[in-house]
C-alpha cells in the first residue's frame, strides 16, 4: 500500500475514530486529552485528521491498561496540575509532530511507565523529544535489542545517534578501533525498559 493510499485510509477512518472515541472514559477523565480530542474532531483540514488519527491509537493503548491503574494515572495527574500541565503540553505537541501512527502506541507505552513511576518527568520528555526525531524503522529495531549492555555492530542504527539513545563504542583494541561500533546510552536503555514496561502492562488487562 502506497503512502498515499495510507493517508486516505486514514483520513476515511477518522469518523469512525471520533464515533468510538467519544464514550471513552479516557477522553473524560484525563482533560487534556479530551480537549485536544474535542479540538482536532472539529478539523476537517488533513493534518486534523491525521491528528485524531494519532491522538486515537494512544488513547486506545492508554485503554488498555487494568483498571487500578487507570485510576492511579488519573490520580497522579490530579495530584500536581503544574507538572501534568507540562507533561499534557509535551505530549501534545509531539503526537501532533510525528509522521507515524506506530509511534502513538509508543508514546502511550512510555507515558504508562511514566505514571507507574518508572520514569521521572525529566526523563519521560526527554524520550519524547528523542521519539520525536526518530524514524520508526530505527525504533523498531532498536526496540528489537535484547541484550542492552552489549555493543553492537548494526550499521542502520547509526541513523540513532542524534536522538541521544546510542552512542559510538570506543575501544581499546586495534579490532575495536577498526570498527564501529555502538553502544546504548543510559537514555536508551531507559527507554527501550520504559516501553516494555508499559506494552508488558497494557497486554495484563
Amino acid at each position: 500500500m502506497s503512502t498515499k493510499d495510507i493517508v486516505q485510509l486514514t483520513l476515511e477512518n477518522s469518523e469512525i475514530l471520533i464515533d468510538q472515541l467519544n464514550e471513552n472514559n479516557i477522553l473524560k477523565d484525563i482533560p487534556f486529552v479530551g480537549n485536544a480530542f474535542k479540538i482536532a474532531s472539529i478539523a476537517n483540514d488533513v493534518r486534523g485528521r491525521l491528528f485524531i488519527a494519532k491522538l486515537a491509537k494512544f488513547i486506545l493503548s492508554l485503554d488498555q491498561i487494568p483498571s487500578e491503574d487507570k485510576s492511579k494515572m488519573i490520580n497522579k495527574l490530579k495530584s500536581d496540575p503544574n507538572e501534568s500541565n507540562r507533561i499534557a503540553s509535551k505530549l501534545i505537541f509531539v503526537i501532533d509532530r510525528i509522521t507515524d501512527v506506530d509511534k502513538s502506541e509508543i508514546i502511550a507505552n512510555i507515558f504508562i511507565a511514566y505514571i507507574k513511576e518508572q520514569l521521572n518527568s525529566e526523563d519521560l520528555c526527554r524520550i519524547l523529544d528523542s521519539l520525536d526525531r526518530a524514524y520508526i524503522k530505527d525504533i523498531q529495531k532498536l526496540l528489537c535489542l535484547t541484550k542492552l549492555d552489549d555493543r553492537f555492530e548494526e550499521s542502520s542504527l547509526s541513523n540513532l545517534l542524534s536522538t541521544g539513545f546510542i552512542h559510538f563504542f570506543v575501544g581499546n583494541k586495534w579490532e575495536e578501533l577498526s570498527q564501529n561500533y555502538y553502544e546504548l546510552s543510559s537514555i536508551g536503555r531507559l527507554f527501550i525498559n520504559a516501553n516494555s514496561y508499559g506494552l508488558k502492562l497494557r497486554k495484563s488487562s
